[in-house]
């Protein structure tokens, strides 16, 4: 960081050069011009500058990055899962990005209280017997978002099946947390890939 330092240093009742003195002046006028920011920002900041640990309440306030960074959270899953007969927690999820959400082997954990938009999606692979396969997200384990998909022909043709519970806005708190349950009751473990994803409402 530039500190302002002048040329001369007087002494108590000595007389002082107009010459020393305007050399003064004019360090003074160099620091300010080139090192202090200017009401036009015609100087430049030369590092990030930092603000108070608080948010903007009103028009025209600067703000912090964690303030307009978006939490966004977006998690794969590909695996064989256990058939199951009643819904059960898919574990073994992989946070490709998150942001402001925490990404868990199980879903997320929401990090601040917000107007989220959250949506899934998942294909089961083929496999014959069983009539279930439903994929669910959950919010402190009560399903908000699910769909179930069923065929009249499993046992003949097996059964390849895509899941798209789809995307709702959802409001959530500091804390929550999204999980994801499934049935397949195929009777044996079959191919599964899926995705989730969750991102806060812009401006809300």
């Amino acid at each position: 960081m530039a500190t302002l330092a002048v040329s001369n240093v007087f002494a108590a009742n000595t007389l002082a050069e107009a010459s020393e003195v305007n050399q003064n002046f004019d360090d003074v006028e160099a620091f300010v011009n080139t090192n202090m920011i200017q009401k036009d920002a015609s100087v430049a900041f030369t590092a990030v500058p930092s603000g108070p640990g608080s948010d903007p309440v009103s028009a025209n306030q600067f703000t912090r990055k964690g303030y307009v960074d978006v939490p966004f959270g977006y998690s794969t899953f590909a695996g064989s899962p256990a058939s199951v007969g009643s819904a059960t927690l898919l574990p073994g999820w992989s946070s490709v990005q998150a942001r402001g959400v925490t990404g868990t082997t199980n879903g997320f954990t929401i990090v601040t209280t917000r107007l989220y938009m959250i949506g899934a999606a998942a294909v089961f692979g083929t496999a014959a017997g069983g009539t279930r396969r439903d994929f669910t997200l959950t919010l402190n384990g009560t399903n908000i978002l699910g769909m179930q998909g069923h065929s009249e022909d499993l046992g003949s043709v097996g059964y390849g099946c895509d899941v798209s519970p789809g995307t709702r806005p959802i409001s959530l708190t500091a804390g929550d947390l999204i999980a994801v349950s499934y049935i397949q009751n195929s009777g044996a473990p079959i191919a599964f890939n899926g995705a989730i994803w969750i991102m806060a409402v812009p401006g809300l």
